[in-house]
């Protein structure tokens, strides 16, 4: 199991596939075995080499319970790390929900290390939905009781995502939610690499991504149909068909 030290926390990853690299960074309280069994890492390895890392205070990364520990300066730190670890000078970030704001954040702090983004399921704009408080809610009352309000709000999860998804600490997700993600638009203005936008038909943040996409200078968005949040997170051999046709549309450079 490859770890890397970044600022006392250690940071898991794995690495598939050969080619140009892909960074992935999950969403909220997921892990790299997802990528695995999403199907994400089979319809990509052939052609890229697919860096999958379990963002800290997630999965096996450490889970510091301090929420000074998940500003995104740091977050995107830990990227960095494992590809200066791997000895990566540039790579193509990938990021869904928590991962796609992540995708916003390496535009602002390292922009010189990404010549490709994919952002799906989030937006770069200042959250100031109600999200965060009532997640922070359910994991006061314990791992089950949030992943059950979850299930009831949104959608059940597929069986072994629900078992790992148990698996969290509750108060290490409650100090990763405890400030409102920034403002990450002026980035995203400025990036003049390829931007994919993908979200899912009935995406809840689908007008605000529709909306940004107007912003990007060299790039598109994708709806998916047929898919809300969720799903369009679970359909890795969906999604993965967008991200290599926008990849090779771009800059067959790109492709391995």
């Amino acid at each position: 199991m490859p770890i890397v030290n970044n600022r006392g926390v250690n940071i898991r990853y794995e690495v598939e596939g050969k080619g140009r690299p892909i960074v992935f960074h999950h969403g909220f309280g997921n892990c790299l075995e997802d990528y695995y069994e999403l199907g994400y890492v089979d319809a990509l390895k052939d052609e890229y080499q697919l860096i999958l890392m379990d963002c800290r205070g997630f999965g096996q990364s450490d889970k510091p319970h301090d929420s000074r520990s998940y500003t995104f300066d740091i977050r995107t730190s830990d990227t960095i790390a494992v590809m200066d670890a791997l000895g990566i000078d540039q790579a193509i970030a990938w990021g869904n929900s928590m991962g796609g704001r992540m995708v916003y954040a390496l535009m602002q702090y390292y922009p010189e290390r990404f010549i490709a983004y994919c952002a799906g399921g989030m937006h770069p704009y200042l959250d100031k939905s109600e999200m965060g408080k009532n997640i922070r809610d359910w994991l006061s009352q314990g791992m089950e009781h949030a992943v059950d309000t979850f299930e009831q709000t949104y959608a059940p999860f597929p069986k072994n995502l629900r078992q790992r998804y148990l698996k969290n600490d509750p108060e290490a997700m409650r100090a990763a939610y405890a400030e409102p993600a920034p403002d990450f638009t002026e980035a995203l203005k400025q990036i003049k690499s390829p931007v994919l936008l993908f979200c899912g038909e009935t995406e809840e943040y689908r007008s605000e991504m529709e909306e940004v996409a107007k912003l990007i200078q060299n790039g598109e968005i994708q709806i998916i149909k047929g898919l809300d949040h969720c799903e369009t997170y679970w359909q890795g051999e969906k999604v993965c068909e967008y991200i290599k046709r926008f990849l090779s549309h771009y800059n067959p450079r790109f492709r391995s």
